[in-house]
């Protein structure tokens, strides 16, 4: 998980009147690459993710997880899974919505599964066991509840 430190408010020239923030997020990844910081400049009410070129990155590595975005209600991050490695049956202490952006897979959940493709989305309810089985990748947009 990734941690924010904001850095104050910075008012660019001309632009804006309003105050704007310097948010610094450390982005961990499971791949190679290791953890990274990367800085947002602009309001605190929108970030923008370049989640293809995460997906890409992942998929070079042969596969693995990074948080794109924490905030108290909310975490995004992408999971790509490549054969033959395996996808280990997890339970979260929230609910995930699971968005395939590539490959596919079935997804197992608590005795259920479904066949998920691109465009394709899941909802797993809190402490359900699940996992990714028979594929060759899948690349996942994964959103998790947080907070109250």
């Amino acid at each position: 998980m990734g941690s924010q430190t904001n850095v104050g408010p910075f008012h660019p020239p001309r632009l804006t009147a309003e105050p704007w923030h310097v948010k610094v997020v450390r982005v961990k990844s499971c791949g190679p690459s290791g953890s990274q910081d990367l800085a947002f400049v602009g309001p605190e009410i929108m970030e923008y993710f370049r989640i293809a070129e995460v997906g890409a990155r992942l998929e070079a590595e042969n596969g693995g997880w990074e948080v794109v975005h924490e905030s108290p209600n909310l975490e995004v991050g992408v999971l790509v899974r490549k054969a033959p490695t395996p996808d280990p049956p997890v339970r979260h202490t929230a609910d995930e919505v699971y968005v395939v952006l590539a490959g596919e897979a079935t997804l197992e959940a608590d005795g259920e599964s479904r066949r998920l493709r691109p465009g394709d989305a899941a909802f797993v309810a809190v402490g359900k066991e699940h996992h990714f089985v028979d594929y060759e990748l899948i690349s996942v947009l994964v959103l998790f509840a947080r907070g109250n």
